[in-house]
């Protein structure tokens, strides 16, 4: 079973006379990790919330129980606070419902990420996140500092990024596809003359017709085959930037991907890699768990390439890939 995270970098900042400080992220580290509640205690991190258009904290509903913590990386549950309808016998009935997502928080030197699992049965990831955000603030409010965190972002090229994926993270990229929405060329167009830009259109239309009503897609089986048709997917990306049309390129594991060019702050993993490090399992002297090799991925993807240039940054990807 696969689990996907959106990733978030965290940090202490605080302002003195009008200057911003960032706490180092080692000092911040050992800050968080000390306002952890202790492993199995159910509900000892105090989420909070904001009610109404004052936007009042106060503490929030939603249960949390610390799942792990060791070797610098801890794991929290967050419960939704729900309830949904169970049918017996031709009769309705409300019944609790706490469905649960995971918090995974690397803690180790220079890391400092924050991983929210995307699960729509519980509740959206920034809700959850912001939970983290308030109850981490409020428990730092006398000392100045306070919690931040957001997403990370690389610079990337699309071919580049299934490229990337592919390669390091050993996904099998399944299906590229252009989405054609007939109303928005249209639209565009509606209020146009015989610009350069209408001709333009109307010869992607014809290209994307030509192929199949409404959409065009090529079917992925392999690294050769992928490699096959760069062109036409490079030609596609380009299509897709210029025209605003839907590009969405299809992973084993990642699943779909939208075009974009920046890398996007999301990985899935493995819920098995998951519980082995909370259950401790294959745990040797001098070993790493999977969890672990997971986060180290998501450092050197976003956290070693945040002060290169753009020359260093593609020598490294190669590097990498």
């Amino acid at each position: 079973m696969i689990s996907k995270y959106v990733i978030y970098e965290f940090r202490l900042q605080r302002n003195i006379d009008g200057m911003e400080e960032i706490m180092s992220s080692e000092k911040c580290a050992d800050m968080i990790e000390g306002m952890f509640p202790k492993v199995g205690e159910i509900n000892g991190l105090n989420l909070v919330g904001t009610q109404g258009k004052g936007k009042n904290q106060e503490l929030s509903p939603h249960g949390n129980k610390m799942e792990s913590n060791h070797r610098q990386i801890a794991t929290l549950l967050i419960e939704a606070n729900k309830t949904k309808k169970i049918t017996t016998k031709y009769q309705e009935r409300s019944e609790v419902d706490n469905p649960f997502l995971r918090v995974m928080f690397d803690l180790r030197p220079e890391h400092c990420y924050m991983a929210v699992e995307r699960k729509a049965s519980a509740m959206p990831v920034e809700n959850a996140a912001q939970l983290i955000e308030h109850a981490f603030n409020y428990m730092l409010w006398e000392s100045g500092w306070k919690f931040k965190y957001e997403q990370p972002k690389i610079p990337m090229e699309f071919w580049d990024i299934l490229v990337f994926i592919r390669k390091r993270f050993n996904d099998r990229l399944k299906k590229v596809s252009l989405v054609f929405d007939d109303t928005m060329a249209k639209n565009k167009t509606a209020k146009e003359s015989e610009s350069d830009n209408d001709k333009k259109r109307k010869v992607i239309d014809d290209f994307i017709s030509h192929f199949s009503k409404g959409n065009f897609s090529i079917d992925m089986g392999d690294d050769e085959r992928m490699e096959k048709y760069k062109n036409d997917i490079l030609h596609l990306a380009t299509l897709c930037a210029e025209q605003n049309y839907q590009l969405i390129a299809e992973f084993r594991m990642f699943g779909p991907i939208g075009y974009t060019k920046a890398f996007p702050a999301l990985m899935a993993i493995e819920k098995k890699s998951i519980d082995d490090f909370t259950g401790r399992r294959e745990e040797t002297a001098m070993g790493c768990y999977a969890l672990e090799s997971w986060f180290d991925n998501i450092y050197k993807l976003f956290g070693q390439q945040k002060g290169m240039n753009d020359d260093e940054r593609r020598r490294d990807e190669m590097d990498m890939v």
